[in-house]
């Protein structure tokens, strides 16, 4: 079973995972007696521990785990008194895990995606202080239901995704409106959209996060003419 650190420095977040994937497939120590196991053997087991800067374990944090081909395989539980958390799920080709401490935590939340899922592996995950932050996603000033919001870190410069940083997941409600916990720094906004089919399928734009407080609306761009008539 492959043991993988992952600090979110950045805050909590759908995406391309080509490089978290990457990080979590690296050969780290392995911890136990519990050998790797493979499809034919058993359910994947995924492991985990949250901890503070401190290294100190977070209880109560909720975390939600989700099939990257299949949303309609979900699964959740909380972290124990020590931070610590077990999900056994089907296997699968990647998954991702949505991390969400206690509001009162004042602790960003978390979103990595690209874990293998084909056997069981152990994740740690460091959290660091986050501020809220609230939007909306609309179009002609209607706001926009059931889209994915997703905010991964990049890199103020090179606008690159940074390496094992979190960002933001979040789904609209009714009114188009989104919450979430970011820490602060320049963040690519991505949309997924399924709900609306004039309108773009997948949309991104960048937005820079520095205090509490609404971000300026998000407008979805009506879908390419020659791609709808394809």
């Amino acid at each position: 079973m492959e043991r993988t650190t992952i600090h979110l420095r950045n805050g909590f977040t759908p995406g391309q995972a080509a490089v978290l994937a990457a990080a979590l497939l690296l050969s780290v120590p392995a911890f136990g007696k519990e050998k790797f196991l493979t499809v034919n053997e058993s359910e994947p087991i995924l492991r985990g521990r949250v901890t503070d800067a401190e290294h100190k374990g977070l209880p109560n944090v909720q975390i939600k785990w989700t099939d990257s081909e299949d949303e309609n395989e979900k699964l959740s539980t909380e972290t124990n008194a020590d931070g610590a958390f077990t999900i056994t799920h089907k296997p699968c080709k990647f998954c991702r895990i949505e991390v969400y401490p206690p509001r009162k935590s004042n602790l960003s939340s978390a979103f990595v995606e690209g874990i293998p899922g084909e056997a069981s592996r152990q994740v740690v995950l460091e959290l660091h202080h986050g501020i809220p932050v609230k939007g909306r996603v609309v179009d002609n000033g209607r706001g926009l239901k059931n889209l994915t919001v997703a905010f991964l870190s990049i890199d103020a410069k090179s606008e690159k995704k940074l390496s094992a940083h979190g960002g933001g997941w979040a789904k609209t409600n009714r009114s188009g409106e989104f919450e979430m916990m970011l820490t602060p720094g320049l963040k690519r906004v991505e949309i997924s959209n399924d709900h609306y089919p004039d309108l773009e399928h997948h949309y991104e734009t960048k937005v820079s996060i520095s205090e509490p407080g609404t971000i300026s609306d998000i407008i979805l761009p009506k879908l390419n003419k020659e791609v709808r008539s394809e």
